[in-house]
This record gives structure tokens, sequence and C-alpha cells, in this order.
């Protein structure tokens, strides 16, 4: 898989394989831990380090396999375009999610590069993206950045409203996070599941919805939970 890039890109996909796996390992770990806990904390940072260095990676070998790659077809800058998005996402989502700590007990709007400048990037970039899938006939392009783009009204929309109860910031931080979760798997069943198994078929969009069929409900159960818990 690196043989295609040159030194030093091939160094960034070996960090992006590496660290993409580091965080498909920990992702479920805080999940299943307690809430403000060593182990929660902990693996939390260590998931959020891992795909810091996976949407940066991505974000140095997707403008080259788009722009320069002399053997590029049409569906490898596909799937790097994709993979470019979906690390914005992903990125977004997690920097909204560890963000919101600083402003627990905030009281009024929050309007402000921090929180606001990723979700606003990503709207310009799903814009884009559903053009681009809206031209190609490419439904995994459309229903993503569909999904990419509410996500981020939903995150401007928090950040321009006071709080409605004392827990909007722990229920916002647990969406973005699981929201991360959900690119994170998805990029893996996208472009490294096709590498892993090349005789298997991985090219159905049915494929590519499979993680946020499966972890969508599994959010939404668990904001159901700590609701019941908390008493909301």
């Amino acid at each position: 898989m690196a043989n295609n890039f040159p030194f030093p890109l091939s160094l960034a996909i070996w960090a992006h394989i590496l660290a993409g796996s580091l965080a498909l390992f920990c992702f479920t770990i805080p999940l299943f831990t307690r809430k403000g806990g060593k182990i929660h904390a902990r693996s939390g940072w260590v998931y959020a380090g891992a795909m810091v260095v996976v949407a940066l990676s991505a974000f140095l070998i997707t403008p080259w396999r788009y722009f320069v790659d002399p053997e590029g077809t049409d569906r490898t800058r596909a799937f790097a375009f994709f993979l470019f998005f979906i690390a914005l996402f992903s990125l977004t989502s997690l920097q909204q999610g560890i963000f919101v700590f600083r402003f627990k007990k905030r009281v009024g709007a929050v309007v402000s590069i921090g929180s606001i400048g990723f979700p606003v990037l990503l709207i310009l970039v799903s814009a884009l993206t559903l053009i681009k899938g809206l031209a190609s006939q490419n439904g995994l392009f459309v229903l993503f950045a569909l999904l990419a783009g509410r996500t981020a009204i939903k995150q401007i929309n928090y950040w321009r409203n006071p709080p409605l109860q004392s827990k909007d910031w722990w229920f916002f931080h647990l969406e973005n996070m699981f929201t991360c979760c959900i690119a994170t798997v998805t990029a893996f069943a996208v472009t490294a599941l096709p590498r892993i198994f090349p005789q298997a078929h991985f090219d159905s969009i049915w494929v590519w919805l499979a993680p946020t069929f499966i972890l969508v409900p599994w959010m939404i159960w668990f904001t159901r939970k700590y609701e019941l818990q908390f008493g909301l």
C-alpha cells in the first residue's frame, strides 16, 4: 500500500494506518468505562491523539493522490476526495467534542474561531462534496455530505444559543465523539477493507453505510440511558 507513495508520503500512509488501527482499537473503551474515570480519560485521549494523526496524515496523502499521482484514475481520485472529506468530518467532531470541556458552565452563546471555525469549514466542504456527488451520481458522497452538513449546523447552533440545561455539554460531547467514531469506521470500511481483503467486494454503498446504521442506534441508546440517569 505504501509503495505507491513517494517518500516522505510513504511515512504518512503508514502513520495513517497505524494511528487508524489504534483509534479503532480504542474507540469503544471510553463507552464502557466509568465516565470521568482514569481509564475513560486516558483511553479517550489516546483515541483523540490517534485521530489527529489520522486526519493530518490524510490531509498530506490525499492532495498528492488527487492532483499529482501519475497513475491516478477517476476511482482513486474519488477515494482520495472522500478520505479528505471524512478526515475533516472526523476532526471537526473530535475538536467539538473536546472543545466543549472548556465551556461546561457557560450560560450564554460562545461564538469564536474555536467554537464554529471547524463547523463552518465542514459546511463548505460538505457543499462541495454534495455537488460532486450529484454530478457523478455518487450516493455515498450525497448521503455523507448531507450528514456532515447537518452535523455542522447543529454544532454551530449549539454555540449560538444558551444551554437549555446543565448537562447540555455532556450530551454534546457524547454525540460528537460518537460521530467521530462513525466517520473513523466508515473511512476504514471504504479505504482499508478493500486493501486488506482484495478478493472480497466492498463496493456496495450498504457496506459503507453499515457503520452509520449500527452506531447511530447505539448513540441514541446511550443518550437515552444517560437522560434517564440524569433525570432529564
